[in-house]
């Protein structure tokens, strides 16, 4: 037993000398993300990531100011919505996203953020794909683009509120649909294309691989996501399943391999630097990817 208690101590120690040399070099911003991937993505190897984790659970009181670490355990045990998740995404203003008039990035849709995602669902909206579904859809003005730009299909758009996108927006062949959409894809039409913009990236590593398996399992034919990423995660270094918590509700996910394990294959992938417009981070990466059946 104290051989036991030696190593755990001794292990905590060198945990903390880790931890401080990425804060002393690489400043807290960016010592932050170094420690986030020591941790999940073990960049430094198994020990490093070990050391870490001993001590981060040892000095609980570090983890609120740099590394929510025990929150992101608890998730990865869970394949629905995490209580933060659903506690920031209760209310109509959906964290902004459901505000009436949203404008970060620039009052034209196509320099917005969640924005980015529409060339990639314009070039997928071939005569095969009659309708389409949005998840995470806010105040509806992405979906509604679409609705108005490609009259000739139908269109749905999720979120665990649609109250101001309802309001906002009538469209023949549009509509709105509250609640949590991996329940809902299993009794809706089922959609010819799903997108998503900013919204995955909330999804536990089981809660996405649970999407994947859903929408494979009801015939959705493509897949196109716009998923931001920081701390210098980066998808194009990495081929097997893998996910890193970055903080709060939040992940970093390789997307393209929990639906290349459903039967999907990327037909265009990008990761694109992005300045947010509003946002203090300077390190932000766009994943943008479709994928097919």
């Amino acid at each position: 037993m104290k051989r036991l208690f030696r190593k755990k101590t001794w292990m905590q120690g060198f945990g903390l000398l880790i931890f401080h040399y990425f804060i002393l070099r690489y400043g807290f911003y960016y010592g932050r993300g170094a420690i986030q991937r020591a941790l999940y993505m073990k960049e430094h190897g198994e020990f490093v990531s070990n050391a870490l984790r001993a001590y981060l659970i040892f000095a609980q009181w570090k983890r609120g100011i740099l590394v929510d670490f025990d929150f992101g355990q608890q998730q990865h045990l869970q394949d629905r919505p995490s209580a933060k998740a659903i506690e920031d995404y209760s209310t109509d203003d959906l964290m902004g996203y459901g505000d009436e008039e949203f404008t970060k990035g620039g009052v034209d849709i196509y320099s917005q953020q969640r924005g980015l995602v529409l060339p990639l669902v314009e070039a997928a909206l071939d005569k095969s794909i009659k309708t389409v579904c949005e998840i995470g859809t806010g105040n509806g003005d992405v979906i509604a683009h679409l609705a108005q730009k490609y009259p000739g299909k139908k269109y749905v758009g999720i979120d665990f509120s649609v109250a101001t996108a309802s309001k906002k927006w009538n469209l023949p062949n549009l509509s709105f649909v509250a609640g949590y959409a991996a329940d809902l894809l299993k009794t809706i039409e089922p959609p010819d294309l799903v997108f998503a913009s900013s919204t995955f990236l909330l999804f536990t590593p089981l809660e996405l691989e649970n999407y994947a398996k859903i929408m494979s399992e009801r015939g959705v034919s493509k897949v196109i996501l716009s998923e931001p990423q920081w701390y210098g995660y980066k998808a194009a270094k990495m081929s097997k399943t893998k996910s890193a918590h970055m903080e709060r509700s939040v992940w970093y996910h390789h997307y393209a391999a929990y639906f290349k394990d459903k039967g999907y294959s990327a037909s265009a992938f990008e990761e694109r630097n992005y300045k947010h417009p509003v946002s203090a981070r300077p390190d932000i990466v766009i994943t943008l990817l479709a994928m097919g059946r």
